[in-house]
């Protein structure tokens, strides 16, 4: 058989997925999940455990490669994406110094004031693309070098998740343009780090990676993970990037011009440009893409999946326990239940997403509101109020993505579990009034990944992008949506201005 499988490492916040990839079928062969624990020791901190982390990533590696059942000969290499802004700080024999860091961690929150103080928030902005949030790296290691001293003076190594992946698998250490973009800490043109910001906040820079455009080799399989996962000692290891990116690229959504709403625990909206684009109001981060001379332009909508999911467990047990007795599947009552409601919830609104994605927005979120409530309203009004909650608040930020780049999208992929729900796409093109594509793919880092190490063997080949659902706005409803948003953009800035905490 031709050599030409790629194993693909996912590491996402609380489970991670090991996706093995065929290039002459196009396809993924086998998908292998593990989860793995987070710890919350304070509050404001969210840590991972290395060890364990590893653990369940060599687990589903292993299951993963076993269940495509291929010689280990067939591998053409290994790659990995991640989460973005977790990190891990190693010393000199390159074990962890402390318990890794995860992106919603918010320690540094103390530190970005201090960051106020020494620099210019334009100055940083038009530097490094993000505007300041405690879940960035940058606070998050002024308190280690305030907080832990001891720890940060013995650190050798700075890794971000998916840099700790690869060293991982390979011993060596190195990062890409997506990673250091989205932790504040680069010069988004350049792509590489900003040593002078750095310095200028008093942070060593010895401690960082060399910096890798995504598909780049960094290293071979080491012996040892290779007999524990199946797979042959010095198979390549290629860099890979950040979560989002990864998406864009295995949804064959990279060109310029090109939205891909990615519809999860959060929903964030990515645009491709080919050039960096600076927002004179600083709504949208800036970040590198995983190809040089494309970049990425983000916002997000929020806790959306993850408010979907606490209503469903809170008030949904017994109607998810009779589902799940018919075997369907646990969200599935819930979509119907907000199925049967009609077009604007009778009324109902839970304000719940940023309808702009801002640093303002993000430092003292508006709370979550169901407004205009009474009593006729049932579950199934707040669950239909819930999906075109997510909806608005894309679209609201797919408004200011466009005013940045100063034209009409010409393509707007939807993806993510979400994307593969009726009801949740055809709602997504009304309120949007705009043609919607659900690409048909299964993994969508799996195809980035496998497209990344072609790219790094010198393979110019390009995987076919993957068929695509089209989800039509329906002229009538789009229309009655209209007063809906705009009461909704409405509430959402009278609550942002007077409640936000």
């Amino acid at each position: 058989m031709a050599v030409d499988l790629v194993l693909t490492i996912d590491a996402g916040t609380g489970s991670g997925r090991a996706c093995v990839f065929s290039v002459s079928e196009n396809r993924v062969l086998a998908v292998a999940a593990c989860e793995y624990p987070i710890e919350h020791p304070a509050p404001d901190r969210a840590e991972w455990d290395p060890d364990a982390w590893w653990q369940g990533l060599v687990g589903a590696m292993h299951e993963a490669v076993a269940v495509a059942g291929r010689p280990a000969g067939d591998y053409l290499g290994l790659t990995a994406t991640s989460l973005r802004q977790g990190f891990v700080l190693l010393d000199d024999a390159g074990e962890p110094l402390a318990p890794g860091v995860l992106n919603y961690d918010r320690r540094g929150a103390d530190y970005v004031p201090h960051i106020e103080q020494q620099l210019d928030i334009d100055d940083v902005y038009r530097l490094t693309g993000h505007w300041h949030a405690p879940e960035l790296t940058l606070p998050k290691l002024l308190w280690f070098k305030h907080e832990q001293p001891e720890v940060w003076r013995r650190a050798q190594q700075l890794l971000f998740v998916h840099d700790w992946v690869l060293y991982q698998l390979c011993g060596e250490a190195g990062t890409n343009p997506t990673m250091i973009s989205a932790a504040q800490m680069a010069d988004c043109a350049a792509r590489t780090w900003s040593l002078d910001l750095l310095a200028d906040l008093g942070l060593q820079t010895d401690v960082l990676p060399a910096v890798y455009e995504g598909g780049e080799r960094l290293g071979e399989l080491k012996s040892e993970v290779a007999g524990a996962v199946g797979l042959a000692a010095g198979t390549p290891v290629h860099i890979g990037g950040g979560d989002t990116q990864f998406g864009c690229l295995g949804v064959g959504g990279m060109d310029d011009g090109t939205a891909v709403i990615v519809g999860g625990s959060t929903t964030p909206i990515m645009m491709t440009v080919d050039r960096p684009l600076f927002d004179p109001k600083r709504y949208p981060w800036v970040s590198a893409h995983l190809r040089p001379g494309l970049w990425a332009v983000e916002t997000n909508a929020g806790h959306t999946g993850m408010l979907y999911k606490w209503f469903r467990d809170t008030f949904c047990a017994a109607e998810v326990a009779q589902t799940e007795a018919e075997d369907r599947g646990p969200y599935e009552v819930v979509n119907d239940l907000a199925a049967e409601v009609p077009l604007g919830a009778d009324g109902l609104l839970v304000v719940a997403t940023n309808a702009r994605w801002a640093q303002d927005t993000w430092e003292r979120k508006a709370p979550y509101t169901i407004f205009d409530f009474n009593v006729s309203h049932t579950l199934g009004h707040v669950a239909r109020a819930i999906v075109e909650s997510v909806c608005y608040g894309v679209r609201g930020n797919l408004d200011q993505l466009e005013r940045v780049a100063g034209q009409p999208f010409q393509r707007v992929l939807f993806t993510g579990g979400s994307a593969g729900v009726p009801l949740w796409a055809q709602t997504m093109a009304d309120v949007l009034g705009r043609t919607l594509e659900v690409p048909q793919v299964v993994e969508p880092a799996a195809a980035a990944g496998a497209q990344l190490v072609l790219w790094g063997q010198g393979d110019a080949r390009e995987l076919p992008p993957p068929p695509v659902t089209v989800y039509e706005p329906d002229p009538d409803r789009a229309a009655r949506y209209e007063p809906h948003y705009h009461v909704y953009l409405n509430v959402f800035e009278k609550m942002q201005r007077h409640f936000s905490v």
